[in-house]
């Protein structure tokens, strides 16, 4: 008999397929078209659903240290990909390269999310020393794709486990600003039409999948491994294509 919900494989691939779109948006179409702010839209599924797998790995692994260390292993691989498609050339000096190194893809605040999770979590840390720690891995991610919404929302979704509800509730509330945010850059920076900037409202859809997790992996445990290798693969394809 089939339990009711998604499963974490099949969360994984709803955020797979989120990003792939996202990304396709976010280099090959028009942004201020219909189709292509659908796919920005559709593409904010993919960051609610990752930090809060971050926050279920943290507390379901048997090895943090060892998730910690492939987290890191692919924030570096990634780079690289990442610079490749968004900038649309590959760093021209190693100058360029150190000067840029922080201005990189989701998986290094996903990793500095783990992060923050093992330091709030450690009971050799006092309050104030953790707030310290913490700050400081918001600043490590500033510059990074996401910058450091990954930890805040990984931060929330470990205070509430195993109280769904709260957990996206506070969610919604830290997501919010951003929402917020995005018409006020907009009209700063003369992006265009405003109504383009409201692709950020797509971060509340995320709650949907979510609120169906009904805890369970999923039958294939290759499927973990999935993630890593699709988002460095599917950057080097795309900035491949577009160059």
């Amino acid at each position: 008999m089939k339990t009711k919900g998604l499963n974490t494989n099949q969360l994984k691939y709803i955020a797979i397929a989120a990003m792939l779109i996202d990304h396709i948006g976010w280099k090959f179409l028009d942004f201020h078209t219909p189709i292509g702010f659908l796919a920005r839209v559709i593409g904010r599924l993919t960051i609610p659903i990752m930090c809060y797998f971050i926050a279920e790995g943290y507390n379901k692994t048997s090895d943090v240290k060892r998730y910690a260390s492939r987290l890191f292993i692919f924030a570096v691989i990634s780079h690289i990909p990442y610079v490749y498609l968004a900038n649309g050339r590959l760093p021209a000096s190693v100058t360029e390269f150190a000067a840029n190194v922080f201005d990189t893809s989701v998986m290094w605040p996903l990793f500095l999310a783990l992060i923050a999770l093992i330091v709030r979590n450690s009971s050799k840390l006092n309050g104030l020393l953790k707030t310290v720690i913490i700050v400081l891995l918001c600043g490590l991610a500033f510059f990074a794709d996401w910058m450091f919404f990954p930890i805040v929302w990984a931060i929330v979704f470990d205070s509430f486990k195993g109280e769904p509800k709260k957990q996206m509730v506070w969610f919604a509330a830290t997501a919010i600003p951003i929402m917020l945010l995005e018409p006020v850059v907009y009209l700063i920076n003369g992006y265009g039409f405003v109504g383009a900037s409201f692709f950020q409202f797509g971060l509340l859809i995320a709650i949907v999948p979510l609120m169906m997790y009904n805890g369970e992996r999923g039958k294939s445990r290759l499927s973990k491994w999935v993630f890593y290798i699709f988002y460095p693969l599917h950057l080097l394809v795309l900035a491949l294509i577009k160059s």
